[in-house]
């Protein structure tokens, strides 16, 4: 199975496209921020998997990510009340308003 993982550079992201992988599955992993994947690649090393640096909030590169794969995990989210408190229109942006584009193009 073929599945993309919004948010795929994340702590939770990367547990599950590790455990995907290990199954067998062919993911693709979907994220905006290169810090993440630097802090990815410092704890555990490259990843060699299908990449994508999105922004979930850009319904064309949603469309272009969830192309051809057949299930979709949505992990992406502003997730600490810190990081929200910076930019409360980036985390509602983020964590709210591009949920149901995602669930459609879905």
């Amino acid at each position: 199975m073929k599945i993309v993982v919004f948010g795929g550079a994340g702590w939770l992201g990367r547990a599950t496209l590790t455990i995907l992988e290990s199954h067998g599955h062919q993911v693709r992993a979907f994220d905006r921020t290169a810090e993440a994947w630097a802090a990815w690649e410092e704890v555990d090393g490259p990843w060699q998997g299908d990449r994508v640096y999105g922004d979930i909030a850009d319904y064309a590169q949603v469309e272009a990510a969830v192309a051809g794969c057949d299930a979709v995990i949505h992990l992406a989210c502003i997730s600490n009340d810190p990081s929200f408190e910076l930019d409360p229109t980036l985390g509602k942006s983020i964590n709210y308003d591009a949920f149901f584009p995602l669930v459609d193009i879905s």
